[in-house]
């Protein structure tokens, strides 16, 4: 009695390991055939989901790196001596935004 290949059909000698056909392994369960066969171009959602994945975390990495080496403008001196007042304060002593005036 002929034996005939689970993956692609073709006639097997009787004491065949490999299919002359398509190549995949007559040893073992048809799920071994399978997770052996399993790279000949399938893309499944889980293959999907890995790339997405990561495409969003170089997107992330890149962006963090871009934040990271971004030029920094130089710190703006302090309001001066108390919370409210000094030169550049928020009430406007010297050189604040009123001048000093109100």
């Amino acid at each position: 009695m002929a034996k005939y290949c689970e993956n692609c059909g073709a006639e097997l000698s009787e004491n065949a390991k490999f299919c002359s056909n398509c190549g995949i392994s007559l040893a073992g369960t048809a799920a071994n055939n399978a997770a052996a066969n399993s790279g000949t171009g399938s893309f499944t959602a889980s293959d999907a989901a890995k790339v997405a994945g990561t495409v969003a975390g170089v997107a992330v990495g890149a962006s963090l790196l871009r934040w990271l080496t971004r030029p920094r403008r130089p710190r703006r001196p302090g309001p001066g001596p108390g919370p409210m007042g000094g030169p550049g304060g928020p009430m406007g002593g010297p050189g604040g935004p009123h001048g000093g005036h109100f």
